[in-house]
């Protein structure tokens, strides 16, 4: 028994370490994810001074998503952590989206 307790810690410290760092890779991964949805709206954001009033209310949704997506960037990386998505980039655009929709009723 007393051969087993060092090999036993040293399983449970592996299994956290491993864990710790499959934690940060994700989070990494998020963050790069939230990076490309902010770029994509500063895209659109440049149809504010568009002649179509269509284009316009993209451009101000963009700029709206953006806002939100760069002062909750933190909380939505941790957000994905906690509730498991899947490191695919259709998984994490739907997280942000639904997220985004979400707070955006909460105000109304």
């Amino acid at each position: 028994m007393k051969k087993a307790a060092p090999f036993i810690l040293l399983c449970v410290f592996f299994s956290v370490s491993s864990a710790h760092c499959e934690s940060a890779a994700k989070g990494s991964y998020f963050r790069d994810c939230i990076d490309q949805k902010i770029e994509q709206c500063e895209l659109k954001v440049n149809l504010l001074d568009s002649k179509s009033e269509n284009l316009r209310s993209c451009a101000e949704n963009a700029d709206a998503q953006m806002k939100f997506y760069q002062q909750h960037k933190e909380g939505l990386v941790q957000a994905m952590i906690d509730e498991q998505v899947r490191e695919k980039s259709y998984a994490v655009s739907y997280f942000l989206s639904k997220t985004y929709a979400s707070s955006k009723a909460e105000k109304e």
